[in-house]
């Protein structure tokens, strides 16, 4: 009768276990939509102030060959240091962890970014090396080529 019962509670305390993972992920997946909203806020932020938006000038694109399973993804962006533009706004100076747009233009509203003749690309800044009269930046891209 005992090794019955032990059965049982081995039985039971799998069943909870389950229980409390099953919340668990459910407690995490609540979070998603805060998270996402949180986001969609904070870009739309960064949208309306585009106009106002720092901008640097592109010397140089090379792909990245420091990482062989991203390296058609990763990408070596050489930003111009200390250039005002037209706005007289002051240059983007890059941190990691940034959200940049990459265009060929400088936008002034939000509607030069959504041309179908103009093409940009949102970029996560990975790492920063600050240079005398530039910086270089990693980023991965979600498409292997810079066309832009």
């Amino acid at each position: 009768m005992e090794i019955s019962n032990v059965k049982e509670e081995t039985v039971v305390g799998i069943k909870e276990l389950t229980d409390l993972v099953y919340l668990g992920e459910e407690y995490l997946n609540s979070f998603i939509t805060l998270l996402l909203e949180e986001t969609r806020a904070d870009l739309l932020t960064s949208v309306v102030t585009l106009a106002h938006a720092s901008s640097s000038e592109i010397k140089s694109v090379k792909q990245s060959k420091e990482y062989k399973l991203l390296k058609d993804f990763l990408y070596k962006i050489e930003l111009q240091r200390g250039i005002e533009n037209e706005n007289d706004t002051q240059a983007y100076e890059p941190d990691v962890g940034d959200l940049i747009a990459i265009t060929s233009v400088t936008p002034k509203c939000v509607d030069d970014l959504d041309q179908p003749e103009r093409s940009y690309l949102v970029a996560y800044v990975e790492s920063v090396k600050e240079r005398e009269d530039h910086f270089k930046l990693l980023i991965p891209l979600s498409k292997p080529t810079l066309d832009i």
